[in-house]
């Protein structure tokens, strides 16, 4: 599931990716969760504090070897080393990458 944020990530688009996810796992097919927030020009606080309530969506570890592939964040080049550092500290049970394009998305998702 590849959802794209724009400039300035609202609740409304926090929900939306978040009904997105839950649907996924409520279909019970293997999916990959991709997170593009490349138009985001500036990371304010409240992308933090959605980050952490779209974590708990991947908490249960069962669940997430059962359906989730990967997960990827498409971020642009100039933040690439924040989120580098967000997800070194994060462990997860699936392969998660940080990228800056889809087409490194598709080689990474083909590479699995």
């Amino acid at each position: 599931h590849h959802y794209k944020f724009s400039n300035y990530i609202t609740d409304e688009d926090m929900g939306t990716y978040k009904s997105h996810i839950l649907s996924e796992f409520k279909n019970k097919n293997k999916f990959f969760a991709i997170q593009d927030v490349s138009n985001v020009d500036n990371f304010k606080l409240n992308y933090m504090k959605h980050f952490l309530i779209l974590d708990q969506l991947f908490k249960n570890k069962n669940l997430v070897k059962q359906y989730v592939g990967a997960t990827v964040v498409i971020v642009k080049e100039k933040n690439r080393n924040m989120f580098d550092l967000i997800f070194k500290f994060k462990k997860t049970v699936q392969p998660n990458k940080i990228l800056t394009d889809l087409e490194e998305v598709v080689k990474f998702i083909f590479s699995l």
